[in-house]
């Protein structure tokens, strides 16, 4: 699939492929970074989640500006359902940061601890996402954040509140072995015409209507 892009500076940088949305934001200093989310719906037994990867830009090469970001380093955290609740509690503007507090979200597996944090920026528009990872010793593992503006915040809240549904129901099946869904045992006729309903049928090239005879 090809991806779709967005560079218009005043919107931000977005690109979506393959069931995720991407914003990145690379700058002239080669500090910038890039944030994707990965909807993984609800199968089986295995609950649904957004994956969360943060990356790192990577450095310029001889003096050139760095387009690209290290994936291979980055930073990924799993967002279940609530936590996703709580990003779209900060992106309505209903809290001004995760948890309502300065301390943002805790998670801890695989032997790091990972602090989530999403707030409100005070003195420019949009939101500053940011994620710290430490391993058990304490060293510092991952560091690191991205601004979004404001057009980029809408569309990543408009992304997480239509996957809280898939999160927790799945994908729902609108066809059953090729067929489209019959309504009232009744299959929709097409070429212009309309279902048959009450023993009458509506014709639109001569906009004629005929009446079945009655049965005794």
């Amino acid at each position: 699939m090809n991806p779709t892009q967005n560079n218009t500076p005043d919107n931000g940088n977005a690109i979506r492929v393959d069931g995720r949305v991407i914003f990145y934001h690379a700058n002239g200093n080669g500090n910038g970074a890039a944030v994707q989310f990965d909807l993984k719906p609800y199968q089986g037994r295995k609950p649904g989640c957004f994956y969360m990867c943060l990356a790192h830009q990577k450095p310029a090469d001889n003096g050139q500006r760095g387009n690209a970001f290290d994936w291979d380093n980055k930073a990924t955290v799993k967002l279940g359902f609530m936590d996703v609740c709580q990003f779209l509690m900060v992106l309505e503007g209903r809290h001004q940061t995760l948890a309502g507090d300065n301390r943002g979200l805790y998670h801890s597996n695989g032997g790091t601890n990972t602090m989530i944090a999403l707030r409100a920026n005070e003195t420019r528009p949009g939101y500053t996402l940011a994620v710290s990872r430490k391993a058990q010793d304490g060293e510092q593992v991952f560091k690191g954040h991205i601004l979004l503006g404001p057009a980029e915040a809408l569309g990543l809240a408009t992304v997480l509140r239509e996957g809280l549904f898939h999160m927790a129901f799945g994908m729902p099946r609108s066809e059953v072995g090729g067929q489209r869904p019959e309504v009232g045992g009744q299959r929709p006729e097409v070429g212009g015409q309309r279902p048959e309903v009450g023993g009458q049928r509506s014709e639109v090239g001569d906009q004629r209507s005929e009446v079945a005879a009655n049965v005794a």
